[in-house]
């Protein structure tokens, strides 16, 4: 597949889980970890991820804590939560 970057590309794509294509395009739309919340609860661990030691500066969140968000890394959903439609509507509009 060296001679065939788009059939590679491809290939990539298509082996990507639901849940994380969901997820990355949030971070596309400009969203972060819940992690990164203020409000995250320190001890929550997930098997693969632990919340990073310090939260984002006061005033960069705008957004409650949202533990059901496809941008929350201990959960491994495609659906977006009632807190990422909002957050969406919110930023980029209902339409």
């Amino acid at each position: 597949l060296s001679g065939y970057p788009q059939a590679a590309a491809a290939i990539f794509l298509m082996s990507l889980k639901p849940a994380t294509v969901v997820h990355e395009f949030m971070h596309v739309a400009g969203f972060l970890h819940e992690t990164n919340h203020p409000d995250f609860p320190q001890n929550e661990r997930c098997d693969n991820y632990a919340p990073p030691p310090a939260a984002l500066p006061p005033g960069r969140n705008i957004f409650e804590l949202d533990l059901a968000s496809v941008l929350n890394p201990c959960r491994n959903t495609s659906r977006l939560s009632t807190g990422d439609i909002q957050a969406l509507r919110t930023v980029y509009g209902d339409k």
